[in-house]
């Protein structure tokens, strides 16, 4: 009787506390129900607003698949044309050339229509003439295929060859780094698009996949950039020219030879004109003789009242 009595008791003390803890995890559940609806409706708010106002009514609205595409125009550009990645080897080839010849007005000529003839073009040049030597500079940019035919034209041309010199730069491992980057950009860029199509569900997700796409976008043409200025160098070879005539004219043009006479009158013309200066600066030095006579006037002084 003395147990059944004290589980009684105890059983009456506790149910309360444990109808009042029943109650508070109910009010709880309530609370959470209740801020759970309050914000799917404060979202669904803001993308009706965002669906009917005029600036992102492209953005987020009924039928997403046109309003993505819009949005999408000023992301992305038609990409260019990357091929599979070619085993062969990029070579920039730069040579140069310095050799005399006949005439270099014909030469000139000469090397630009086979520049022409070559599909290739001069990207700069220069003409001067020194001490009677004609010179001429030329940079000249030709198909690398066609580099050997543009070297016999030269060689042709040359009458006596200074020196030539070719440098090679291999470029195959930076060409293929940038193909399998740009690859794999594009790749990711497309995800983040199907992203904004399809699963892009609010205001912050739209957002953060333009902004992802927008830098891709901008790496992407980076990187495009570098490759075209690498498809231009491989493919078109450079080559410097510099060829000069030589001339018969041992001294420059125009030079007067003076006679003797003429020496001598300069000669005396000189002279003169040594002494007119030398008296001009004696004048000039008027303060130090003043002070050097007034010196050796002192000391004359004072070496006669010494030897008195």
């Amino acid at each position: 009787m003395g147990k059944e009595y004290r589980f009684l008791k105890r059983k009456n003390y506790l149910c309360p506390k444990i109808k009042a803890m029943q109650k508070q995890v109910i009010l709880l559940v309530l609370c959470w129900f209740v801020l759970a609806c309050s914000s799917r409706s404060s979202d669904s708010v803001v993308l009706e607003e965002m669906a009917t106002s005029p600036m992102n009514n492209t953005m987020v609205q009924e039928g997403g698949a046109a309003a993505v595409d819009a949005s999408m125009k000023e992301y992305t550009t038609t990409p260019t044309t990357i091929n599979e990645m070619n085993p062969g080897s990029q070579l920039i080839k730069n040579i140069k050339y310095y050799f005399q010849v006949e005439d270099v007005d014909k030469t000139a000529a000469a090397i630009q229509l086979a520049v022409t003839n070559n599909k290739g073009y001069i990207s700069g040049s220069n003409f001067s003439t020194e001490s009677g030597v004609k010179r001429y500079t030329m940079t000249v940019r030709v198909p690398s295929a066609a580099l050997p035919l543009l070297e016999q034209a030269i060689g042709d041309q040359t009458v006596y060859l200074n020196y030539r010199t070719a440098t090679t730069e291999d470029v195959t491992q930076e060409y293929i780094d940038i193909e399998t980057r740009l690859k794999t950009k594009k790749e990711v860029m497309a995800r983040y698009v199907n992203v904004l199509r399809n699963q892009a569900k609010n205001v912050k997700d739209v957002l953060e996949a333009e902004n992802q796409i927008r830098v891709l976008q901008e790496e992407i043409e980076v990187q495009e950039g570098r490759l075209r200025y690498l498809k231009n160098q491989v493919s078109y070879s450079t080559i410097q020219l510099e060829f000069y005539q030589e001339s018969t004219i041992k001294s420059d043009p125009n030079v007067i030879k003076r006679s003797f006479f003429s020496d001598i009158i300069d000669a005396f013309v000189n002279g003169w004109n040594g002494i007119l200066h030398l008296i001009v600066g004696l004048v000039a030095l008027w303060p130090l003789l003043i002070i050097f006579t007034v010196i050796v006037l002192l000391l004359r002084r004072f070496y006669k009242r010494w030897k008195k």
